[in-house]
């Protein structure tokens, strides 16, 4: 281990090797399928809420990939309710692998975004483009999420709250609340699983009905908190707590 720490950056050439190995070992006769690149576009924590005017509103970044020796992407065009937006990058970007040539690494790039209006209640998904980069289309639901501006976890306190616009009721959902705790002995925390009571609140929100449901915690979490919320069709949202990290 002293001798992998030493080596520097030369470390991930090293992982980059014992990774390959491992996985080039199959049973003969296996017959391998199509390598799985990285998507050079993709959504990350792309959230609905609720403004403070009770507007439903679309939030999130959308992560670039750029290969190594190519500039990175100063611009792209989020399409979505009949508008288009031009989103600008952060300040700060990131490497990756992907891309790789030699020595160099290509550069990770994200685009902070956030959309409002009634039309998103009609939205169904969202088109990405930019200068050099294939328009792709990403679907979205706003059928059922949990609200974040609603949510949250105070002490060992647990509120959600959650939209939905579709004609089930409140009582036909289950809300699962996963936490991480303390246990003797280890530092790995043991996830302790709940399910979460909800009822409907008589008031509507942009024409959501809304669920709410309160527990809680045997202790105070190690680290995030997780909410799953799910109906008939199975699973729809998940959001996490405890640290500002939120997606779906």
């Amino acid at each position: 281990m002293r001798a992998l720490f030493a080596q520097g950056d030369d470390f991930l050439d090293t992982c980059v090797s014992l990774m390959g190995r491992a996985m080039n070992t199959v049973p003969s006769g296996t017959e391998l399928g199509h390598v799985i690149d990285a998507m050079p576009v993709k959504p990350i924590n792309v959230t609905f809420n609720f403004d403070v005017n009770g507007a439903i509103s679309l939030s999130g970044n959308i992560r670039v990939l750029t290969a190594a020796g190519t500039p990175p992407t100063k611009a792209i065009t989020l399409s979505i309710a009949g508008q288009s937006n031009e989103l600008l990058p952060e300040t700060d970007v990131g490497s990756s692998v992907f891309g790789r040539t030699g020595s160099n690494y290509g550069v990770t790039t994200y685009f902070p975004f956030s959309v409002s209006g009634p039309l998103l209640k009609n939205t169904t998904s969202f088109v990405v483009s930019a200068a050099g980069i294939s328009a792709e289309t990403f679907e979205i639901s706003h059928r059922l999420w949990i609200v974040p501006s609603l949510t949250s976890l105070s002490d060992v306190i647990v509120n959600v709250t959650i939209a939905t616009s579709s004609s089930t009721s409140c009582s036909d959902l289950t809300a699962e609340v996963a936490s991480p705790l303390k246990q003797g002995g280890t530092l790995a925390p043991t996830i302790k699983n709940m399910t979460l009571g909800l009822r409907q609140l008589p008031e509507t929100i942009s024409g959501y009905t809304i669920c709410h449901g309160q527990l809680q915690l045997d202790r105070l979490p190690t680290g995030l908190v997780s909410i799953n919320v799910e109906d008939i069709a199975g699973p729809t949202d998940r959001l996490l707590l405890n640290g500002g990290a939120a997606g779906w």
